[in-house]
């Protein structure tokens, strides 16, 4: 198989290699500043993400802060695939992986599409991201 520089469209790619940013519904106003785009689709995913992410196990928890990255991709059709808690506090894995698929789930019954990212020729791609997850635990005991 040959190398090229050329980004393969099946290929994830990573924002720092992308022409447009995949918008998140709601943030469409920014479609014309990737960095804008980059921190509404980090609000507004977050937003969605934590009205699903459960975190009463983390009761039994002696830490203030727990905390992990979950890497996902958001593909061609403009939904949310492949996701995988990747560091971090391994007790809130499950949890944060169920969230973000329920956040994948929801969009879809709702008819909401995150708009795909391009590459530079205008083609759609699968986009690589990740979603960095800190929960303060609310019966930490060593409160000042």
């Amino acid at each position: 198989k040959a190398q090229t520089d050329e980004i393969n469209e099946s290929e994830p790619v990573t924002i720092d290699k992308v022409k447009n940013m995949a918008i998140y519904p709601g943030c469409e106003e920014f479609k014309r500043n990737n960095r804008d785009l980059i921190m509404c689709f980090g609000e507004k995913l977050n937003n969605d993400f934590l009205k699903y992410l459960d975190i009463t196990f983390l009761l039994d928890d002696d830490r203030e802060i727990i905390s992990a990255i979950l890497e996902f991709h958001v593909d061609t059709k403009g939904e949310i695939t492949a996701v995988t808690a990747k560091k971090g506090d391994e007790i809130i894995f499950s949890s944060a992986e169920y969230a973000l698929k329920r956040v994948a789930e929801v969009l879809k019954e709702q008819g909401r599409k995150i708009i795909p990212t391009k590459i530079a020729d205008g083609s759609d791609t699968t986009l690589i991201m990740n979603l960095p997850i800190m929960v303060r635990n609310p019966k930490y005991k060593n409160y000042n």
